[in-house]
């Protein structure tokens, strides 16, 4: 039961009857900055010098010098992440080259600071500057330190592509740090036309972002890229998770040279979190293999009308660190109760780890790979006192995949835990499996960093 992986959260409020857990805390207030060096080059975009690339970029979006900023677009697409970008060592093929020549400059080390003005488009789309930015030859890749238009989602984010993924693949993009958000983080100004002031500090491994002055993401990149001896530069980024254009208008960049990089503590606690509540056109809506995915009143509901098999919840966004802790209130609400619900977590590459309660008190731990037929049992079916049973009862589950440790629960109760090295992959969501008419309600759906 393959998926890709979360994103958007709408509003959280309390849910009678089910547990509620809560946002992901708001960042702390910046430490002191680092020291800088001389700058490198600024540009108001106003003027002859361009140092960033510019032109369409299709079918993802494009961008262009005009009215005094750097002005970039993506366009609608609603199965990719869509992002477009202008850089300091962009190939020029069918885009303007930069001016002054930047395409040999070594930016690895530096800080970056923009303004960014969202125009139009959805608000959930995100904006921001790419940094240790490489395109030689057929590979390219990024650190990406954004935030979304809606204040909801900042991040830093590894990029990367490689010339044997199909045309308008989705990037590898593995989360490093940040949080997806219930309310908008205080720093970012969401109004269409407000101005915010971004900071990227980039070092060759760790990365920071600045919103307004507020420290909102920061993150360590694990390994080093494929492609180590390509030219590397930065970038400027906008685009967007889900369907709708996005526009946003870049102005006063400002590149320096970073001297010294404070520490970043390993990423804890929750970085994703949805009540359900209320409708997010990030998650699906709609009949999908087996199931009709809709939103209740105050859940997000699966229905199966017949034995018609399995069926995940999809959205797409940002992978997270293969180390996760996922937690899920699950709600067998009615119907013949001829099924299973639960979490998967390393979901991304078609394939990952399950763990799903059975509405007769039963649970189970598997494997999936692409073209298995059927799942591998780690556990098996296990009844477990611990679950309860029957229709209309809620279970809260928690599923644990760090290292090669896969340790379920329910309600607050260790039910197993075992050991698997097969699948070492980002990725994350939740399922169900019908084998006939059958309604299951899911709340509370949150992720948070792995611990080991």
């Amino acid at each position: 039961m393959p998926s890709s992986s979360a994103s958007e959260i709408p509003s959280a409020s309390e849910t009678p009857g089910a547990t509620q857990t809560p946002n992901p805390a708001a960042s702390p207030a910046p430490t002191n900055p680092p020291p800088l060096g001389e700058v490198i080059f600024s540009d108001d975009f106003s003027g002859a010098a361009h140092y960033l690339s510019a032109g369409d970029e299709l079918p993802f979006g494009g961008s262009s010098y005009v009215d005094g900023v750097f002005r970039m677009f993506s366009y609608q697409r609603e199965d990719n992440l869509n992002y477009a970008s202008g850089a300091t060592i962009d190939e020029c093929t069918g885009r303007s080259c930069t001016s002054p020549d930047t395409s040999h400059m070594d930016l690895a080390e530096a800080v970056i600071d923009v303004d960014a003005t969202f125009t139009e488009g959805n608000p959930d789309g995100s904006y921001g500057i790419a940094c240790s930015f490489r395109a030689g030859g057929s590979q390219a890749s990024f650190v990406s330190l954004t935030v979304s238009a809606d204040g909801k989602r900042h991040a830093v984010a590894r990029y990367e592509t490689r010339s044997d993924f199909n045309f308008g693949a989705v990037p590898l993009d593995s989360l490093l740090g940040g949080a997806d958000r219930a309310d908008p983080h205080p720093a970012v100004a969401t109004e269409v036309g407000a101005t915010n002031h971004l900071r990227a500090e980039c070092a060759t491994d760790s990365f920071r972002l600045h919103v307004n002055g507020q420290l909102v993401a920061e993150g360590v990149l694990d390994e080093p890229p494929r492609n180590e001896s390509a030219d590397v530069g930065i970038a400027l980024i906008a685009g967007s998770a889900t369907s709708g254009e996005f526009h946003v208008d870049f102005d006063n960049l400002v590149v320096t040279e970073l001297i010294d990089m404070p520490d970043i503590e390993p990423q804890t606690g929750a970085f994703f979190f949805d009540s359900f509540l209320e409708p997010s056109t990030v998650w699906y809506t709609g009949s999908q293999e087996a199931a009709e995915w809709s939103f209740v009143p105050g859940a997000y509901r699966a229905t199966f009308v017949e034995d018609l098999g399995g069926a995940s919840a999809l959205s797409f966004a940002m992978r997270p660190p293969p180390d996760i802790s996922l937690e899920l209130d699950v709600t067998f609400a009615e119907g013949e109760l001829l099924g299973m619900a639960g979490l998967l977590c390393r979901t991304y590459d078609r394939g990952g780890y399950g763990f799903d309660i059975l509405p007769q008190g039963a649970f189970w731990i598997y494997r999936y790979e692409e073209g298995d037929l059927e799942p591998t049992p780690l556990i098996e079916f296990t009844d477990h006192g611990a679950i309860m049973a029957g229709a209309g009862l809620t279970n809260r589950l928690r599923f644990d995949c760090i290292g090669d440790t896969l340790t379920a629960y329910a309600n607050d109760v260790e039910l197993a835990r075992v050991t698997d090295s097969t699948i070492d992959a980002p990725g994350y969501t939740f399922s169900a499996v019908g084998y006939g008419a059958m309604t299951v309600d899911f709340n509370n759906f949150s992720a948070s960093y792995g611990e080991r």
